[in-house]
C-alpha cells in the first residue's frame, strides 16, 4: 500500500502522508484556497476514482476544478448538496 503526500511539509512530517481509501474533511474559510487543496488532495491517480461532495458550490463547478487540476471527469464522482443532483 502507499501513501498520498499532502503537499504541506507540517502536515507530511507529521501524518507521513495519507493512506490509500482515507476519508479527509476538508473544514475552511472560503478565501483560503480551500478547493485547490482539496482537488490536489482528492485528484485521483491513473486507474483510480474520487468521490467529492459540495456544501456551497455546485458540482459543475468542482468538476471543473478537478479538470484544471489535471483530472479525468470520468474517474471523480461528485455528491451535490447544493442543487440537490447527483453526479
Amino acid at each position: 500500500m502507499y501513501s498520498y503526500k499532502s503537499g504541506i511539509p507540517l502536515s507530511d512530517q507529521a501524518a507521513g502522508g495519507f493512506d490509500a481509501g482515507t476519508n479527509l474533511l476538508q473544514l475552511a474559510p472560503s478565501p483560503s484556497y480551500a478547493e485547490q487543496l482539496a482537488c490536489a488532495l482528492t485528484k485521483p491517480l491513473p486507474g483510480e476514482y474520487a468521490i467529492m461532495r459540495s456544501t456551497n458550490e455546485r458540482a459543475s463547478e468542482v468538476i471543473d476544478q478537478f479538470r484544471t487540476a489535471g483530472a479525468d471527469k470520468h474517474f471523480v464522482g461528485m455528491v451535490d448538496t447544493v442543487t440537490r443532483f447527483i453526479y
